[in-house]
């Protein structure tokens, strides 16, 4: 089974960043970094279509 450490520290270059860099060199791990993607905010009154997709 592929192991896979998922990332959403607000600074890149924090203790979370070289926790997870050191993760990863010593077991091969995947990493989804989620600051790599713009999420839009959800619009519960749904007047936005584009509310429910990472664009």
């Amino acid at each position: 089974m592929k192991k896979v450490i998922i990332s959403g520290s607000s600074r890149n270059d924090g203790d979370t960043n070289t926790l997870t860099t050191e993760l990863i060199k010593k077991t091969n791990w995947d990493l989804i970094d989620l600051n790599d993607y713009n999420f839009g905010y959800y619009d519960y009154d749904q007047r936005t279509f584009y509310s429910i997709f990472i664009y």
